[in-house]
């Protein structure tokens, strides 16, 4: 997994998170939409984590490239704001799914499981 956001909080916790089983590897991280589609260039990841708001590329603009671009990966965007039309924004861009950072650490390997079909 690729995780994106601007918030070094978070990319951290998405870490924390996975580090300690052996099914989610997060191989890297980037700080923004360019920063990230240089790392999927590079690192060919099956999941991008990203924020729905960071400074230059949101989210949502970086799920529609990435789609293009590497039309394999999976995409699920993360965001403090929980509302019906952030969801279907995300949904619109093509993302796979949509997780709140308010309950990351329940939500998130849920969705994991859900995408890829494996426990957590």
């Amino acid at each position: 997994m690729l995780v994106v956001d601007d918030s070094e909080a978070i990319r951290t916790a998405v870490w924390l998170l996975f580090e300690a089983q052996a099914v989610v590897e997060v191989v890297g991280v980037a700080t923004d939409g360019r920063e990230a589609i240089d790392k999927a260039e590079a690192l060919r990841p099956d999941l991008v984590l990203t924020d729905f708001q960071m400074p230059g590329m949101d989210g949502l603009e970086l799920t529609r490239l990435l789609l293009v671009r590497f039309p394999t990966i999976r995409v699920v965007v993360m965001s403090l704001h929980d509302e019906a039309l952030i969801r279907a924004a995300c949904e619109t861009s093509g993302a796979h799914g949509f997780v709140s950072k308010v309950n990351l650490d329940s939500e998130l390997p849920r969705k994991i499981a859900e995408l890829f079909g494996f426990p957590l």
